[in-house]
């Protein structure tokens, strides 16, 4: 996904199966083009999703936060800090249990030193009543 070729960002986006190739196929599908050129960012998957944060956009300088769906094959955008002018760049993001960890990072021109989590997954238990 995305990335550089050393001169510019890129947005293309391909998905490798070790299965295929294990029946003499070409192992690499090209999926749908991210909705933006990206490098320097995260991909997490969650669930039938793959997230992806960590960089800056090109069009509202916030950090926008790319859900791509498996099963739709389409991207979804999520401006992240879009009211803010203190978008966090350059953190590293990890998901744990149902919680994505930002840790460090940059705003502005200051670094930061501390770890913030965002709670991305959510079980909702609704009562069963049988009659």
């Amino acid at each position: 996904m995305g990335g550089s070729d050393g001169q510019k960002k890129l947005n293309t986006y391909e998905s490798y199966s070790p299965f295929t190739e294990l029946e003499n196929e070409n192992p690499w599908k090209t999926e749908a083009d991210l909705p933006e050129r990206l490098s320097g960012y995260t991909a997490i998957k969650l669930n039938d999703i793959v997230a992806v944060i960590g960089d800056k956009s090109s069009s509202s300088g916030a950090i926008d936060l790319f859900h791509y769906s498996i099963l739709q094959n389409e991207w979804q955008i999520i401006n992240v800090n879009s009211e803010s002018t203190n978008a966090i760049s350059e953190a590293a993001y990890i998901l744990l249990g149902n919680y994505i960890y930002v840790i460090g990072g940059k705003v502005g021109e200051e670094y930061q030193n501390h770890v913030s989590r965002y709670q991305a997954v959510y079980t909702i238990l609704l009562p069963l009543t049988i009659n």
